[in-house]
């Protein structure tokens, strides 16, 4: 490995760092307790992992929302317990990692190095996921 390779992959490191500390922080501060929407997704998953099904009202199924989220946020609950904050923690990690795809994409397309951490770097400090 060259050293501008090693560069680079110590450059994307800090940036994916930077994209993490910054979401991770965002969701400690930010973080409210599901209402709305998010709230019928959080009833749909503790339904779910309690053993009711995929409902709203325990033993009552619903249609009224698309099942990936709620199977998602099931997912979570099911190894971490039912709190909501454990499922944006996970939310805010897997936001992080985009930095590397992006990165990949945005030095693909330009030819360049110096366009893919700008790209990258640019996505990290954007914490509105």
């Amino acid at each position: 490995m060259t050293g501008e390779a090693r560069r680079e992959i110590w450059a994307l490191g800090l940036i994916l760092l930077v994209a993490l500390v910054l979401r991770l922080a965002a969701v400690s501060v930010l973080g409210a307790p599901p209402e709305k929407d998010a709230l019928e997704y959080h009833t749909i998953a503790v339904n779910l992992t309690s053993g009711h099904g995929y409902a709203l009202q325990p033993d009552e199924p619903t249609s009224l929302r698309p099942p990936a989220y709620p199977l998602f946020l099931a997912a979570v609950y099911a190894v971490s317990g039912p709190d909501y904050r454990h499922a944006l923690y996970l939310q805010a990690l897997l936001n992080a990692l985009l930095v590397i795809p992006l990165f990949r994409l945005a030095r693909r397309m330009s030819g360049s190095v110096a366009v893919g951490m700008f790209a990258a770097g640019l996505f990290a400090v954007h914490t509105s996921f």
